[in-house]
């Protein structure tokens, strides 16, 4: 969803710096053996809270990457711990990672974040230490979305046959817990309900920058082998995937952002 207008504010000294506020949030879920998700909110105003969801992936005995991160509480940080330790902080859209500097700080986490990032509009996040498409685990592949206001990745692991952790640009329009009553009631009214996986109708008017954002990206996606999707929104989409997606992309309205070429 595009969101994160209100940035986090910082201070010169690390330990006074203010961090996003923990928003309400489930537990710490194993999607597949090594990946994880936990299901929470983000704060887009007082009073709305929308669904975002954090992938944690564990490569070795203990090295594991965070992407889409969020605040959570004390009790689902120690969860995650134990699971490892957190060496890595991905950032995979510009208008996500306001919780990206507590994990640097916190873990002394490596950054990797978006080439050309700094755009007006996206949020401002630390200095990357590397950029896509880099990643810190050599068996898992990004497809740079293109032609786009706001640059955006999506990351395929090899994992439960294959998987899309995803940011915007594919979300998954199916009900997630702990929006608030007003949040619920934005999402449905912008078209993010869609109840499948696809690009919302809000992303073009947001993220258009007058190209076509169909055939530079979504035949790159479809390339890839994949059964499930993990957007930054909504719940995983565990099976069936790519099906789903294809459905999805076959409802989008053609129009001049969108599969104009035939």
């Amino acid at each position: 969803i595009i969101h994160e207008a209100a940035k986090r504010e910082t201070m010169p000294d690390k330990k006074k710096k203010k961090y996003p506020a923990i928003c309400p949030h489930g537990s710490l879920e194993k999607v597949f053996d090594n990946v994880y998700v936990v299901m929470g909110s983000y704060k887009m105003m007082p009073a709305a809270r929308i669904g975002l969801t954090m992938t944690i992936v564990k490569r070795g005995d203990s090295d594991l990457t965070v992407i889409n991160s969020m605040r959570v509480s004390p009790d689902v940080e120690d969860e995650i711990k134990k699971l490892g330790t957190i060496k890595n902080v991905v950032r995979i859209c510009a208008n996500h990672g306001s919780s990206d500097e507590y994990y640097i700080d916190t873990y002394g986490a490596t950054y990797y974040d978006l080439p050309n990032a700094d755009v007006k509009g996206a949020t401002v996040t630390p200095k990357a230490d590397k950029e896509l498409p880099e990643l810190p685990f050599s068996d898992g592949k990004v497809v740079m979305i293109k032609d786009m206001k706001y640059p955006e990745a999506v990351v395929w692991i090899p994992d439960g046959g294959g998987t899309l952790v995803t940011g915007d640009f594919i979300q998954n329009g199916r009900p997630a817990p702990h929006k608030s009553v007003i949040g619920k009631a934005m999402t449905s009214m912008l078209g993010f309900d869609t109840g499948c996986c696809r690009p919302p109708p809000l992303c073009f008017k947001a993220y258009g920058d007058g190209k076509d954002m169909y055939q530079p990206n979504v035949p790159a996606i479809l390339e890839l082998e994949f059964k499930n999707i993990i957007s930054a929104h909504g719940p995983a989409q565990v099976g069936n995937a790519k099906e789903d997606l294809k459905d999805g992309l076959a409802k989008v309205k053609e129009g001049p952002l969108w599969k104009p070429s035939k």
